[in-house]
């Protein structure tokens, strides 16, 4: 017969799915996180309904029957099963990282443009189809997440344009700047060409060019509609919201960047970063290249001599070619003091300092040491000029 205990150990346990699930929520910002669950959900109906005849976005039903809510809603659907594993290898990491450093409500705020962006672009492009007697562009569909996640890929591969990166399988160094277009001509080899997936990098870039700077929401218009009152009031309350207010104004910090200078270290020391998919730094600088040379007697050199100062913390050291953010922020660095704008192209780097064997002298004895210094100076000029005048030449001549 089993006692109470017995029968209690499998519930203490727990369900190790829901335990994995629960660590999830607690770790993935909101925005992120329901809108991976959605799209999930979404997929588990497609088995059952045609939802893509209810929400993809296509010319004939959004314009001639006004159907607007397919521009808003076309990414859920389509998506196959090895579309989904794909955006789940990409899109919660580069969710957590964007939505932490720019807030939810800026990063909903994002989701919601880009798809509308794309789509209206989808629609005048087919428009301008119709204009030269291709009528069948009425009957194009733009559909699935990939048509808003080249966006978001672009716009974080273009915060650091510069740093080199390692694309699946591909076994060299590519500047982020070129990842977007790499990734998006490999998936083209698959499914052929995609307009919705060229629009949708072509609105990443022009984001980041600036070109859509007059969209661009300001912090102070966020926080007040997370504030009483505001649209998104409520939903700022939910777990894991992260408020516009908590990150400061003018706040964005990049995370997982290595200096492209130094492609296979990272600012941690040594491990190349990024996630499985794209995003690390790249591999070493070249075949059998000696990364640590030594001296004759056999010393590794150092660096920086001395015994160097630190000014902001490493995962922010790496130079940044692009000097604004998300939204066009300036780009932040740690201080002592708390949060500064690192200026565009600066480096931050170990500053060597003398090492002093006493302690430094008070301002009380600066300003004596001075003082005495001038007066001393002072009685030298005085005595110059009360001395005689030296002989000419003429009588040093005659003598």
């Amino acid at each position: 017969m089993s006692s109470p205990n017995q029968t209690a150990q499998p519930a203490a346990g727990g369900n190790p799915f829901l335990q994995s699930y629960q660590a999830w929520a607690v770790r993935t910002p909101a925005v992120t996180r329901y809108s991976t669950i959605v799209l999930t959900i979404v997929y588990i109906l497609t088995w059952f309904f045609s939802l893509e005849d209810l929400f993809a976005n296509v010319p004939y039903y959004t314009l001639f029957y006004f159907e607007v809510y397919r521009l808003v809603l076309s990414p859920l659907v389509g998506n196959s099963l090895l579309t989904l594993i794909l955006v789940y290898l990409v899109y919660p990491s580069l969710g957590v990282k964007m939505e932490t450093s720019m807030g939810s409500a800026a990063f909903l705020y994002l989701i919601v443009f880009f798809t509308l962006a794309v789509n209206i672009s989808f629609l005048l492009v087919c428009l301008l189809f119709v204009m030269f007697q291709q009528y069948s562009s009425l009957g194009w569909v733009s559909m699935d997440f990939w048509t808003l996640l080249f966006a978001l890929i672009t716009l974080d591969c273009m915060q650091m344009p510069d740093m080199p990166r390692r694309l699946m399988f591909i076994p060299v160094d590519i500047s982020s700047k070129y990842i977007p277009l790499v990734l998006y001509f490999i998936l083209c080899l698959f499914s052929g060409f995609v307009l919705s997936y060229a629009l949708s990098l072509a609105v990443g870039y022009l984001w980041m060019r600036g070109t859509l700077d007059y969209f661009r929401p300001s912090s102070q218009f966020l926080e007040r509609q997370e504030s009483e009152g505001g649209w998104l009031h409520r939903p700022s309350r939910m777990s894991g919201w992260v408020l516009a207010g908590s990150l400061g104004h003018d706040a964005w910090i990049p995370v997982n960047t290595v200096d492209p200078s130094d492609h296979g270290s990272s600012a941690h020391g040594g491990q190349p970063q990024g996630g499985t998919f794209f995003g690390g730094a790249g591999g070493s600088r070249g075949g059998g290249e000696d990364q640590n040379p030594t001296h004759e007697g056999g010393q590794q050199p150092t660096a920086f001599p001395g015994s160097g100062r630190k000014l902001a913390d490493s995962s922010s050291s790496a130079p940044a070619s692009s000097s604004s953010g998300y939204f066009g922020l300036p780009v932040a660095a740690a201080s002592f003091g708390g949060t500064v704008a690192r200026p565009p192209g600066a480096v931050v780097v170990p500053v060597a300092t003398p090492v002093s064997t006493g302690a430094l002298p008070s301002r009380e004895e600066i300003a004596a040491r001075r003082l005495a210094a001038l007066e001393a100076q002072q009685r030298n000029f005085g005595n110059m000029a009360s001395a005689p005048p030296l002989p000419s030449d003429h009588n040093h001549n005659n003598v």
